[in-house]
C-alpha cells in the first residue's frame, strides 16, 4: 500500500515537475511519509524515477496487450488501443502526464535511457506484432516500421494532449483518429504526398 502510494506521488512530480524539478522531499510530504521512510522504499531519486517508468509502461504495454488479444484485423486493434489510451487518462490522468515527460527526462539524464531500454521497446514489439498478424492490411507502399513509426508518435501525441488537454479534446482525438484508420475523416481519395 505504501510502495503504490509513492508511485503514485512520484509518477504526479516527476510528470509535473520532470527529473530535476522533482525532489525527494516533495514525494515524502505527497506519500505522507518522512524521507528516511522514503529512502526505505527507493535509495534514490533515479531508483524511484526508473520504478516508476517500469511500472507505467509496463501497465501500458499489459493494458493494450489485453485490449488487442482477440480482436481481428489492424485496424480494429489500433481503435482498442485508442479506447484503453482514453479510459486510463480518465481513471489517472497522471499516467497521460508521465508518459509525456518520461522519454525526455530519459534522454537528459545518463543511464536513464540504457535503464529502461527493455520497456521503451515493449510498445514498439507489440505494434510490430499487431502489423504482423495483419499484413494484408497495410498498403502496397506501406512498410511494417512505417506504421509502428506512426503509432508511436500517435501515443507521444495523445499522452501530450492527455497531460494538457481536456479530457473531451482527448476523446476527440482519439476518436478522429479511429475514423482516420476507417477512411471516414477526410473526403475524397485523390490526395497524394
Amino acid at each position: 500500500m505504501t510502495r503504490a502510494r509513492i508511485l503514485k506521488v512520484a509518477r504526479t512530480e516527476f510528470g509535473q515537475n520532470g527529473y530535476s524539478g522533482t525532489t525527494t522531499k516533495a514525494i515524502a510530504e505527497g506519500a505522507d511519509l518522512t524521507i528516511g521512510a522514503l529512502y526505505y522504499y527507493f535509495p534514490t531519486k533515479h531508483d524511484l524515477f526508473l520504478t516508476v517508468y517500469k511500472d507505467v509502461f509496463e501497465n501500458v504495454t499489459e493494458k493494450f496487450e489485453t485490449a488487442t488479444d482477440g480482436v481481428d484485423g489492424l485496424a480494429a486493434k489500433i481503435c482498442a488501443i485508442m479506447d484503453v489510451v482514453v479510459q486510463m487518462n480518465v481513471d489517472d490522468p497522471s499516467l497521460a502526464t508521465f508518459a509525456s515527460v518520461a522519454p525526455i527526462e530519459i534522454h537528459r539524464h545518463e543511464g536513464l535511457a540504457a535503464q529502461t531500454r527493455r520497456e521503451s521497446r515493449a510498445l514498439h514489439r507489440l505494434f510490430e506484432k499487431m502489423i504482423a498478424s495483419a499484413p494484408e492490411e497495410l498498403a502496397p507502399d506501406t512498410t511494417p516500421e512505417d506504421v509502428v513509426t506512426l503509432l508511436m508518435a500517435m501515443m507521444a501525441g495523445l499522452s501530450q494532449m492527455g497531460a494538457t488537454a481536456s479530457r473531451a479534446t482527448h476523446r476527440q482525438a482519439a476518436d478522429a483518429f479511429k475514423k482516420l484508420l476507417h477512411g471516414h475523416l477526410l473526403e475524397g481519395t485523390g490526395v497524394r504526398s
